[in-house]
């Protein structure tokens, strides 16, 4: 048996396991439930030291492709899931690998999401979060090839969801995608997406108001207007520069940094061809990291990043009318990050803080003390909202109401 690692703070994965022998016929003791997709393959999920990670058993030069190319996502900070290791040359299973990743905390297969009494998030977000996955990766030229609900976890994202790419045994990457690269991407997408859904509305039905065929023509819809919104050239007057202000904007909006800009101008002379490359999403993720340290989902530092300009608002304006020198960014993004993010989590009893991660948890206690705010007509402050949102929402996640 060898097992060829994806880095040395993965050495902990547990030597003890009997990687020799096919999944199948592992003793159960071995594995832990956590909540999970449909998979062609045989998946099962072991737990070691604190960590659950997933295996999956699949032909052995798939493996070593899915291996490589999850490490090159990793290098690229992609929302998918992180490879940990590689077990090959299996005494009893010698044309079968297993590949060993990182089990995506806090997050959801799209049955679970759909299976819920009230669907909290509803069919759109869902698609929203999958065609921005889709667009993430064709910008970075992968070609996905089995693009599929089954093969991409969610995860709450202050209200939305965030997609991650799951399964790379068909992915490739080039330098550059064609239009019909990507148009056969999104074509099997569709015929996949649809698929599922006809499978679950025979065998378990469908949140009413969902159509199969109208979800995978909204799929596309969404994936052409995000990706025209990223790549359009755009014409603008030698008087009108102020638009390109407006551009990036727009895309920091999206979520989006501008790598580089290109000016041609056009054959009459009047007017300034606008070239935009963007790169990665992740312009928030970035500028809520540099402030504070702490790395979130995309809506969540969104969210985060709002709360600190308000409370730096705040702060200043009180300093102003004393004649106090004001806060830099910087220095109010730390203090509200001590004084308000962690003070508030830190209310919160350690038994419940793992139902979600923080910065999910902080966004939906700032929901729950708007509500109750209203409710009230005044503001209830952070100590009642943390005791009303145990009450009323954690509890009853961790089945204790």
């Amino acid at each position: 048996m060898k097992l060829q690692q994806n880095s040395p703070q993965d050495y902990p994965l547990d030597l003890g396991l009997p990687w020799d022998l096919p999944l199948e016929s592992w003793p159960t003791a071995h594995f832990v439930d956590v909540a999970r997709g449909i998979s062609r393959n045989i998946v099962r999920f072991t737990q070691f030291r604190g960590r659950i990670y997933a295996i999956k058993e699949i032909a052995e030069h798939l493996a070593r492709h899915e291996f490589q190319f999850l490490r090159k996502m990793q290098e690229l900070d992609a929302p998918s899931v992180r490879p940990v290791a590689l077990v090959t040359q299996r005494r009893d299973c010698p044309n079968k690998a297993l590949l060993v990743t990182h089990y995506l905390e806090f997050s959801m297969p799209y049955r679970l999401i759909m299976s819920e009494s009230n669907w909290e998030y509803g069919y759109d977000t869902l698609l929203d979060a999958l065609a921005q996955l889709l667009v993430w990766l064709h910008l970075q030229g992968i070609y996905w090839g089995d693009c599929s609900l089954s093969n991409t976890l969610f995860r709450r994202d202050a209200g939305k969801l965030a997609a991650y790419f799951v399964d790379a045994e068909t992915a490739e990457r080039r330098d550059k995608l064609s239009d019909g690269q990507r148009e056969l991407d999104l074509m099997i997408a569709q015929t996949n997406l649809g698929g599922e859904l006809l499978d679950l509305q025979a065998g378990f039905g469908l949140p009413e108001g969902v159509d199969p065929v109208g979800v995978t023509e909204d799929l596309l819809r969404k994936y052409h207007d995000l990706w025209q919104e990223l790549t359009q050239v755009e014409f603008i007057a030698l008087d009108e520069q102020y638009r390109v202000e407006k551009r990036i904007q727009r895309l920091h909006d999206l979520g989006y940094d501008v790598e580089e800009m290109e000016f041609e101008t056009t054959p009459d002379g009047n007017r300034l061809r606008l070239v935009t490359k963007v790169v990665e999403p992740g312009h928030h993720i970035r500028l809520l990291e540099s402030l504070t340290g702490e790395r979130v989902q995309s809506n969540q530092a969104r969210r985060l990043l709002s709360e600190i300009y308000r409370y730096r608002a705040s702060v200043n304006r009180t300093r102003r009318e004393a004649g106090d020198m004001e806060l830099g960014e910087q220095e109010a993004a730390m203090q509200w990050f001590q004084e308000e993010y962690r003070d508030a989590l830190n209310l919160i009893p350690p038994d419940l803080r793992h139902l979600n991660d923080d910065a999910e948890t902080y966004h939906q206690l700032l929901e729950h003390r708007w509500y109750e705010s209203e409710r009230a007509h005044r503001d209830i402050g952070w100590h009642d909202a943390v005791s009303s949102f145990v009450e009323k929402i954690l509890l009853p996640q961790a089945g204790q109401a």
